[in-house]
């Protein structure tokens, strides 16, 4: 009997992270401590979904803020009094609500405290409207792969 409730355990285990698929779990006290910095991004509404904002500040550095989805656009006052999280705490945040990836739209745009102009926004001269597509297309995706990475 000793040997089958451990076996049980482990096999409880098991399921229950096959469950879970690729999520990561955060703990409680990673949640609240974001909650405490950031309360503005938690409970939202999500019945229009989400909206990711990211601007960078260098190459390598992006910033992110979040907003409830609506059928407007914002205004400038709302998108410059967004504060910047990480990636990795704008995933923390994201894991708080029950929302499917594909209503989480992702929206670069260029904050007046950055004085850093990413690919994103650079046209090149003769650049076709497919290219210009394509390349924003790719920025968005690896934002994405960001938020949503599931190692």
């Amino acid at each position: 009997m000793e040997k089958v409730i451990p076996v049980f355990l482990c096999l409880v285990l098991v399921f229950s992270l096959a469950a879970c698929g690729n999520q990561i779990i955060y703990s409680e006290e990673e949640i609240n401590a974001l909650r405490e910095m950031y309360p503005e991004y938690f409970d939202l509404p999500t019945a229009k979904g989400l909206e990711v904002y990211v601007w960078q500040m260098a190459p390598d550095s992006y910033s992110f803020g979040v907003l409830s989805g609506t059928n407007r656009e914002k205004t400038d006052g709302e998108l410059w009094n967004l504060k910047g999280t990480s990636a990795d705490e704008m995933k923390v945040i994201l894991s708080t609500y029950d929302i499917d990836g594909e209503n989480i739209v992702i929206i670069p745009f260029q904050k007046p405290i950055s004085s850093y102009l990413g690919d994103y926004w650079i046209i090149q001269e003769g650049e076709s409207e497919d290219s210009i597509t394509a390349r924003q297309q790719a920025y968005i995706d690896n934002i994405r792969e960001m938020l949503f990475d599931r190692n």
